[in-house]
């Protein structure tokens, strides 16, 4: 019972997080909006995405991978745009140091951990589980990594905490010429990727209050 209790408020902390996240999205889509209208359209999305029905979740799946992989390509035409104006130099890529932190958060970065739950109640052969949590968690962390370092070296110490905030603009964070709606489609994208999300922890959910 106290490890449904603990999982009940993962599942409510992930799904509001998701929220916040996607109106952020959409405040840089939409900067003029008013937030809490932001917020609700999110909200609607989500509400949305719960009407499809289950045995074509795993195409919102690949939207959200197709989001994810738009958000890189987003960064990477940035970077081309820049021209090899900022180098990398003086820029360390690897700190061994502070692994013990961010193989936690990798882990259970994007709400993975709130959705094993969920996605192993729908797996036909649960018995490969344990190959698919390593695959998965291999994926994401060359995926993370390859953004990273390219964020990186394009950006130098330029490079935000979050990279939507150089898609687009240079390292004194000027629009790049021509490419600054960049910021606007990787946005969308990183809106579209989080929505992805929100059937596997609004689902639970909703059954567990029932």
């Amino acid at each position: 019972q106290a490890v449904g209790v603990l999982l009940f408020f993962e599942l409510v902390f992930a799904s509001v997080f998701v929220q916040v996240l996607s109106g952020s999205s959409l405040r840089v889509v939409f900067p003029g909006a008013d937030e809490r209208c932001l917020l609700a359209a999110a909200g609607g999305a989500s509400l949305m995405l719960l009407a499809v029905p289950e045995d074509r979740l795993a195409w919102v799946s690949y939207a959200g991978l197709l989001a994810a992989a738009t958000f890189a390509a987003s960064l990477v035409a940035s970077g081309a745009s820049l021209g090899g104006e900022v180098p990398a130099a003086g820029v360390s890529l690897v700190k061994a140091g502070g692994a013990p932190v961010t193989v936690p958060i990798l882990a259970a970065s994007m709400m993975a951990h709130s959705e094993l739950g969920p996605v192993y109640a729908r797996m036909t052969h649960k018995e490969h589980f344990s190959k698919v949590c390593v695959g998965a968690f291999a994926a994401v962390s060359g995926f993370y990594l390859a953004i990273g370092v390219m964020g990186y070296l394009v950006y130098g110490n330029g490079v935000h905490s979050n990279l939507l905030d150089n898609v687009g603009f240079d390292a004194q964070g000027r629009p790049l010429p021509g490419v600054a709606w960049l910021q606007k489609l990787a946005a969308a994208m990183f809106f579209s990727k989080l929505q992805a999300t929100q059937p596997f922890l609004i689902e639970p959910l909703a059954r567990m209050i029932e």
